[in-house]
C-alpha cells in the first residue's frame, strides 16, 4: 500500500496574497477618487471654454473707438491712430535746409581697447521735417551713434544716465552677465564695463529697463559692427539702423510721445509685413531678396534723413559695403 507525505501549506505564498490584496484595496480608493478629480475638472473647463466664447462674441460686436492702422491687426492687438502722412506746409523748405545725417561707418579705434561713452537723456528730437518727438536718447540722437569695433578687442563702456530715471544698456554682441554689465543706472549715476567683441557680425545694442519695449520705442538703440579679420576693402561703408515710431499725436504743434497701446498691433503688423515682403521680392531662382526697403521703418528719419539722401556720394563703379540694422521694438530685440 502507497503512503504520501502530507502537503502544508507556504506560509511565504500566503504572505504574499495578503500583501496584493492590501495594495489592491488601497488602490481602488485612489483611482476613485482622480477619476473624481477628472470629472470635475473637465466639467469646469468646459464652461470656462463656453464663458470666453460668449464674451469673445460680445467684444467682437462692439464698435473699435480708435482709428485703425492700414494692415493686419492681430489677435489681442489695440488698433491705434495712424498719422502717417501729415506733415507741415513748408515741409520741403524743412527737409532741404536739414543736414542729412551721415550713414558712413566711422573707423573702428586702433589698438586693443575701444572706449565708448554713452549719455542717456531724454531730448526732442526731429524725427521728420516740422514732427518732433520726445524721445529717450543715446548721446542725444535716436538711434544711437554707431558703434564700430573688431574682433578681439576690448569694448569699455561708460554709462552716465542724464535722465529722469533709470536706464541701462544691453549689447547683444556681448557674452557677459547681463545681470551685472546691463543693470540699471540710477539717474545722475555712472557706470563703466567692459566685454571682448569675440564674434563678427552687426548687433543691436538697447537699453534693458524694463519695459524694454518702452525705452527702445522711445529711441534707446542703435546698432554696433564688430568687424571681422580679413575683411575684404570696399571704397564705403554705410550703416543703415531701421526701426519705427508709435506716435500718440502727429507732433506738428506739442512733440509727439509714444502711444504704448501699439505693441500688439505693431507686432502683428510687421510679421504681415515681412511676410508679404519675402512673398513679393522672394526670387525662385536663388532666392535673394530684393534691396527694396519698407517704408514703415524709418533710417534715422524721413525727409533728408533718408538714405537716399545720405547715400548720394556714391560714385559709379565704387565697391560697397552696407549693413543694416533692424531695430524693431514690436518684437523681442534681436
Amino acid at each position: 500500500m502507497s503512503t504520501y507525505a502530507a502537503r502544508h501549506p507556504d506560509p511565504e505564498r500566503g504572505m504574499g496574497w495578503k500583501v496584493l490584496a492590501v495594495v489592491a484595496g488601497l488602490l481602488v480608493p485612489f483611482v476613485m477618487v482622480v477619476g473624481l478629480w477628472l470629472a470635475v475638472s473637465a466639467n469646469h473647463a468646459r464652461d470656462d471654454a463656453r464663458q470666453a466664447a460668449a464674451s469673445a462674441k460680445a467684444s467682437s460686436s462692439e464698435p473699435s473707438k480708435t482709428t485703425p492702422v492700414s494692415g493686419v491687426v492681430g489677435a489681442g492687438a489695440v488698433a491705434t491712430p495712424s498719422f502717417a502722412g501729415l506733415a507741415p506746409a513748408n515741409a520741403d523748405a524743412l527737409a532741404t535746409a536739414h543736414a542729412a545725417a551721415s550713414a558712413t561707418l566711422p573707423a573702428a579705434p586702433a589698438g586693443p581697447v575701444a572706449r565708448v561713452r554713452l549719455d542717456m537723456s531724454h531730448s526732442t528730437i526731429s524725427i521728420a521735417p516740422g514732427i518732433r518727438y520726445d524721445a529717450w536718447t543715446f548721446n542725444g540722437s535716436a538711434p544711437g551713434p554707431v558703434i564700430h569695433v573688431r574682433v578681439g578687442q576690448t569694448v569699455r563702456v561708460t554709462l552716465h544716465n542724464a535722465a529722469p530715471m533709470p536706464h541701462s544698456v544691453d549689447f547683444h554682441a556681448a557674452q557677459v552677465a547681463p545681470n551685472v554689465a546691463f543693470a540699471d543706472v540710477q539717474p545722475g549715476q555712472s557706470r563703466t564695463f567692459s566685454f571682448v567683441a569675440k564674434v563678427p557680425g552687426v548687433f543691436m545694442y538697447h537699453c534693458g529697463t524694463s519695459p524694454t519695449f518702452v525705452h527702445i520705442a522711445n529711441g534707446m538703440y542703435g546698432a554696433i559692427v564688430v568687424e571681422p579679420r580679413g575683411l575684404p576693402k570696399v571704397d564705403r561703408q554705410y550703416v543703415l539702423v531701421s526701426s519705427e515710431r508709435y506716435r500718440d499725436k502727429p507732433g506738428l504743434g506739442a512733440p509727439a510721445g509714444l502711444d504704448a497701446r501699439a505693441r500688439g498691433t505693431a507686432a502683428a503688423a510687421l510679421r504681415a509685413v515681412a511676410d508679404a515682403l519675402l512673398r513679393r521680392h522672394e526670387r525662385p531662382a536663388d532666392r535673394s531678396v530684393s534691396p527694396s526697403y519698407p517704408r514703415i521703418v524709418a533710417h534715422r528719419g524721413g525727409g533728408s534723413l533718408a538714405p537716399e539722401n545720405t547715400l548720394r556720394a556714391i560714385r559709379h563703379g565704387e565697391l560697397l559695403g552696407l549693413l543694416h540694422q533692424l531695430a524693431h521694438a514690436a518684437a523681442d530685440p534681436v
